[in-house]
Parts: structure tokens; C-alpha cells; sequence
């Protein structure tokens, strides 16, 4: 598990989801919470996973297995 605070840098909000992109150390991070929000924009958020329930991609948009 995984743990740590990353400034918003976009908020894509898609009816039962919303997207959050942010950054960790410099590389990208999309990050998929609840529809309803009001994170927004510039605001800094906890972010936390479990490994074994997200999914990665490497610089050419391919999934780890």
C-alpha cells in the first residue's frame, strides 16, 4: 500500500466517476474517486491505494501484468 499528497492539476467529472490527474515525484497520475466532489482545481489531496487494485501503464501506454 501506498500513501502520499499530490497537487490537482486537472478534474474530469463523468457523471458516477471523477478523474483526478495529478503528479508523484514528477510522473503522471490519474487518479478515478467518486462522481460527486468538490475537489477542484489547485487543491491538494491523500491519495492511497492497495497495488494489487490499480492498474499501470508503462511510457508507451502498456499495462503491467
Amino acid at each position: 500500500d501506498a500513501n502520499w499528497e499530490s497537487k490537482v492539476f486537472v478534474v474530469e467529472k463523468l457523471g458516477s466517476g471523477t478523474f483526478l490527474y495529478l503528479e508523484k515525484e514528477g510522473d503522471p497520475l490519474v487518479v478515478e474517486t467518486e462522481g460527486d466532489t468538490n475537489i477542484k482545481v489547485g487543491d491538494t489531496v491523500k491519495v492511497g491505494f492497495s497495488a494489487s487494485r490499480c492498474h499501470l501503464f508503462d511510457n508507451t501506454n502498456q499495462s503491467f501484468k
